[in-house]
């Protein structure tokens, strides 16, 4: 029991932290490409498998905060750089209907399916609009698909730059109309509580 005691406050040390959590995600990967899929899943689902308790609370914020660091400074500038040098603006003029009536649907789809939800959830018509737009936000995981789409053949260079530019459209949008929707939203709580208060007085 001692011996198993130490070994399981040894593994939840920062460096044995770190280290399981890379292990797990090239030793997956590497399962992934070899049963036909992509190393990304595999290392999503290593990432899934990683939890607070196995590695300490206080360890598993740590690394998160390496990983962090790591990928938004490092990674993702390489990533966003390799997706851009694989953009064709030319391929959406080439497509333009096509591409509108996506982005149209895909716009739509996601706010009104946010819209619905969170009204059933008892919301008003504003904070169920702010969900609705917060949800059509798309991140990197579309980007991360889409280059995996073209990498396989599954999509051409036509696809791949609509995809991508509708992702960049409506992660531009999202926060703004968003914010705009929450703001009415805290402007008519206001409205409504101060003429509480004045009704309170009378």
């Amino acid at each position: 029991p001692i011996k198993i005691t130490s070994l399981s406050d040894k593994l939840k040390s920062r460096e044995a932290a770190f280290g399981i959590l890379l292990i797990s995600a090239f030793g997956i990967s590497w399962i992934a490409e070899n049963v036909g899929l992509h190393f990304a899943i595999g290392s999503f689902f290593a990432g899934l498998i990683i939890y607070k308790e196995m590695i300490g609370k206080k360890n598993y914020e740590k690394v998160n905060n390496v990983f962090t660091t790591i990928t938004l400074g490092l990674l993702s500038p390489i990533f966003f750089a390799f997706i851009g040098m694989q953009f064709y603006v030319q391929s959406i003029f080439d497509k333009l209907p096509f591409f509108l009536v996506l982005l149209t649907t895909a716009v739509v789809g996601k706010i009104s399916g946010g819209f619905i939800g969170a009204k059933i959830g008892g919301f008003s018509n504003n904070e169920s609009m702010t969900i609705g737009h917060l949800v059509n936000n798309r991140g990197m995981i579309e980007l991360v698909i889409a280059a995996i789409g073209l990498e396989l053949g599954i999509i051409d260079f036509t696809l791949f730059g609509i995809i991508v530019a509708i992702g960049l459209i409506t992660t531009i949008m999202s926060p703004v109309m968003a914010r705009v929707h929450l703001n009415r939203s805290n402007t008519y709580k206001s409205k409504e509580k101060f003429g509480s208060h004045t009704n309170n007085d009378i």
